[in-house]
């Protein structure tokens, strides 16, 4: 346990959770978290040493709850990953079902494929999608356009 802002947090006063992380690796810490941090699913914002953090810990937030909302519908259960094992296939899962599409999309002028996508590329596309309207089968695919 650590304390910081004379609050008990299950986080160092340090942690940061960086922006260019990539999808896969990000999902990996959502359900399992590390061996000196829990699952980041379980953690709250309250826990969270700098609005910075709270901030970016919020768009992974909404990213993973949309993302496991719409696995739940389109599998018909509830997921759960207990292990790297079972967080690996929930991903898999994502691309099977096409939640997150597999195929290359341009972002900023580059091209990206689907395991290079960074969370803060999967939160802006999210996010211009819901602004636009748009479906959830093509919220990720939203930074295509040039």
């Amino acid at each position: 346990m650590h304390t910081h802002n004379g609050r008990i947090s299950r986080v160092p006063s340090t942690f940061a959770i960086p922006q260019a992380m990539q999808l896969q690796d990000a999902w990996v810490l959502w359900w399992l978290g590390t061996d000196e941090l829990p699952a980041f699913r379980q953690l709250t914002c309250a826990e969270l040493p700098s609005d910075g953090v709270r901030k970016r810990f919020s768009e992974w937030r909404k990213v993973f709850e949309m993302l496991i909302s719409e696995l739940n519908h389109r599998s018909g259960a509830t997921v759960k990953a207990e292990n790297a094992t079972d967080a690996q296939k929930l991903l898999n899962q994502l691309y099977t079902h096409k939640v997150i599409p597999n195929s290359v999309i341009k972002h900023k002028g580059k091209k990206l494929r689907a395991n290079k996508r960074t969370m803060g590329t999967q939160y802006k596309a999210m996010r211009k999608a819901e602004r636009e309207k748009k479906s959830l089968h093509i919220i990720f695919s939203a930074c295509n356009s040039p």
